[in-house]
């Protein structure tokens, strides 16, 4: 046992700078009292936490000079005997030899001598037998919290040592694995052999004598092994995507694809789908709860009833042999010492005995008292308690940094009834048990709850699915409705509230239609009642000057016929002026029942901008031109219906003027990032406020010169060209119309001049 060996050594070396303790080993004529040389090596043997939980010993002191021991109390037989198992013990250190009794356990015999002086015959033997020690009393529990140090986890495992085939040494931890026994084909010396299957898994060690075998196992769980490592995976997944997610929201570091935040306004779908999760993560944390605080309550009564069963039988005990002792003696402190480990033993806890001034005067764990773990005095509290107020018993919870115990106090009665001592007796309630089935238990919840999440997770999904569907479905119709179009109706089989609203709105649909139909004939009816009007306006107009002119003609030429010739001349030139316009209005009317199909090409707008100021600079107006000369802006659209836009806006722009004002007119041409925008600015009157919503739609002018649908016909020109129209005016300053068209890109001019 490498580890036990050097705890062994460590050991040896704090004796050996004991000085208390070579001072003894030194004198040659001394004979030493085994219970002050007993404690000092328990004190320093208590540090060695694995060596002092996993053996026991004994301590034999050897005088080779008269083949005897020296330590009062032993019998000088035994310590012959422990003389010989050094000599024939095998050799690990010059001061540490090991033995392996047949069918016993592992022994060790550690040898002391005095460094004080080098003619002492004195030999100190410390026999240490493999044996583990049961954690039974209170304060072994507390100070070695760590029962195997080095060996973290070994009280997982069960474990079985033979030698010879013959059991030496088993331990059940808490894995209750079947019999452990060596099986089959042992390994080599030195080496192991590992046997798993789904419930337990076992390891067969050959020690390197090829007489010993050491055979552990542990119990894997099963099946349900796997299933919690899914759900401690899935859990920290989880806790990790709500950790990144909330990161992300303050600081954007994920990818687009991976985008999580938890911020924005969620859909109907995830507010359901985290209420029903949010709802069993609620109910695990509320039960859990609970569960942890039923435990930790019924572990308190537990222990506070076991407690006052210990300490009412541990007080009978001690005055029943308090009772026994006066009748042979005289009972004092040094009485009430010799039944202090008798009583601790029985009963399996630490006993702590004080005198009536509160003051200490044994205990069974005198290591703790004389290395200044807990003092030598009794609960301040508690000798309040019971020296003045009288008081049967007391309960005081004391703690060893951060390890918590309690204490019960307690008067023990001398056979006349008086009070002659206090005893304390401490109380470990095992914490590290309760973690440990709170841990289980929680680890079994946690694997339900994993499961019951994910169900109802999916459950979540499909009942949000099957309430948000027809809703998204219903708004998609609500985006796609069109008052004068085709509408499908919705369906849903469902009598229930969604079936309703779905109802409602398909009757709402034929609702819809049937009025759509009506308003259509309604506003056609309108819109031809209106035109007829406009349409008989227009007409009027040059049909009065030309009644006019027939009515004068035909009056001169009854009148006078010889003046009638000029007149007739004129007359014919005014009816021919008003044909003419006639046919315009008829002419611009079928252009604006039916606009060409457009005919795109790339062509250069600042050639076209030209080409219109050209045609309107002989006008009556002051038509200015502003672009710059290297300016190409090169656009795909189609060249004749853009220079008619250009025209009309240019018509519109020298009509606004009024008589006896000094027109300007001004054709611009810029660009704006990828667009290219011409301005058709005037000095006009402006547009009323009450006629701006108009400007657009198809209507006749009061003049004789125009039919009133040349903005019109431009607008549905932009519309065709996937361009843009609009205006900007102010009352007594003038009208802009803009017209907007994109630029297209280099390389599909090039392109297509390749093509050419």
């Amino acid at each position: 046992d490498s580890v036990a060996e050097a705890a062994m050594m460590r050991l040896a070396a704090r004796l050996r700078a004991d000085i208390d303790f070579q001072s003894a080993l030194a004198s040659p004529d001394t004979v030493v009292p085994f219970r002050s040389l007993a404690p000092v090596v328990e004190r320093h043997l208590v540090d060695q936490g694995y060596l002092y939980n996993n053996y026991s010993y004994r301590v034999f002191g050897y005088e080779s000079r008269a083949d005897t021991t020296f330590i009062q109390g032993r019998d000088p037989r035994e310590t012959r005997a422990a003389h010989g198992r050094w000599n024939l013990g095998i050799e690990v250190e010059p001061q540490l030899r090991y033995t392996l009794p047949p069918g016993k356990p592992l022994s060790y015999v550690l040898r002391l001598r005095s460094d004080l002086s080098r003619t002492s015959t004195r030999s100190l033997y410390v026999e240490f037998r493999h044996e583990v020690r049961a954690p039974s009393r209170v304060f072994t529990e507390l100070l070695v919290d760590e029962r195997y140090r080095l060996l973290h986890g070994l009280p997982d495992y069960d474990y079985a040592v033979y030698r010879d085939n013959v059991l030496i040494e088993e331990s059940a931890g808490k894995s209750h694995t079947p019999e452990l026994r060596p099986q089959g084909t042992p390994p080599a010396p030195g080496t192991h052999r590992a046997l798993t299957d789904a419930r337990y898994s076992t390891v067969l060690y050959a020690g390197v004598d090829g007489q010993t075998h050491v055979v552990i196992g542990k119990e894997m769980g099963g099946y349900w092994r796997p299933m919690s490592l899914f759900s401690y995976l899935f859990v920290w997944c989880i806790l990790l995507t709500l950790i990144l997610s909330l990161a992300n929201t303050y600081v954007d570091f994920l990818p687009r694809a991976v985008d999580i935040t938890w911020l924005g306004k969620p859909d109907l779908k995830t507010k359901i789908q985290v209420g029903v999760i949010a709802l069993v993560l609620l109910s695990f944390a509320m039960i859990g709860y609970v569960t942890v605080l039923y435990f930790h309550n019924s572990t308190d009564k537990y222990h506070d009833a076991n407690l006052a069963r210990k300490v009412a039988a541990i007080l009978r005990n001690t005055e029943h042999e308090i009772g026994l002792l006066a009748e042979w003696t005289r009972v004092d402190g040094t009485a009430l010492q010799r039944i202090v480990n008798p009583i601790s033993e029985i009963h399996r806890v630490d006993v702590n005995l004080y005198d009536l001034d509160g003051d200490l005067i044994s205990s069974s764990k005198t290591d703790v008292f004389e290395r200044g773990v807990i003092a030598a005095k009794m609960n301040a509290y508690a000798f309040q308690m019971l020296a003045r107020r009288g008081r049967a018993q007391v309960v005081r919870a004391e703690s060893i940094g951060s390890l918590d115990y309690r204490t019960a106090y307690v008067p023990v009665h001398a056979p006349d009834g008086d009070v002659m001592a206090y005893m304390g007796l401490p109380y470990y309630s095992k914490q590290r048990d309760l973690r440990d089935d709170v841990s289980e238990f929680m680890g079994t919840l946690l694997n339900v709850y994993v499961f019951l999440l994910l169900i109802a997770g999916a459950i979540a999904i499909s009942v949000a699915n099957s309430i948000t569907r027809p809703l998204s479905e219903l708004g998609a119709k609500i985006r796609r409705f069109k008052v004068d179009g085709a509408n499908e109706p919705l369906v849903w089989n469902a009598p229930d509230e969604l079936g309703v609203l779905i109802g409602e709105f398909n009757t709402m649909l034929e609702t819809v239609e049937e009025n759509a139909v009506e308003l259509d004939n309604a506003r056609r009816d309108k819109a031809w009642r209106e035109m007829a009007q406009q349409v008989a306006h227009e007409i009027k107009n040059p049909l009065t000057p030309m009644k006019l002119s027939a009515q004068h003609l035909r009056h001169v030429i009854a009148r006078d016929p010889e003046r009638a010739r000029p007149i007739i001349e004129r007359t014919l030139t005014t009816l021919i002026e008003q044909i003419d316009g006639l046919d315009s209005i008829a002419s611009n009317f079928s252009q604006f029942a039916r606009m060409p199909e457009p005919e795109p090409t790339f062509f250069d707008l600042r050639e076209v901008v030209l080409s219109v100021h050209d045609l309107f600079r002989e006008e009556d107006v002051e038509a200015s031109l502003a672009a710059e000369e290297r300016l190409d802006l090169v656009v795909f659209a189609d060249k004749k219906l853009v220079i008619r836009v250009l025209t009309n806006l240019m018509k519109n722009a020298i009509q606004a003027i009024p008589d006896g004002s000094r027109g300007r007119v001004e054709l611009s041409l810029s660009r704006r990032g990828d667009r290219a925008r011409v301005a058709v600015r005037d000095n006009g009157t402006g547009i009323p406020q009450e006629m701006r919503d108009k400007v657009f739609a198809p209507k006749f002018t009061t003049k004789s010169s125009g039919s009133g649908l040349g903005l019109a016909m431009c607008r549905d020109i932009a519309k065709a060209s996937a361009a843009e129209l609009w205006f900007e005016t102010e009352t007594g300053v003038g009208t802009t119309f803009y017209f907007e068209l994109a630029i297209a890109p280099v390389e599909a001019v090039v392109e297509a001049l390749d093509r050419l």
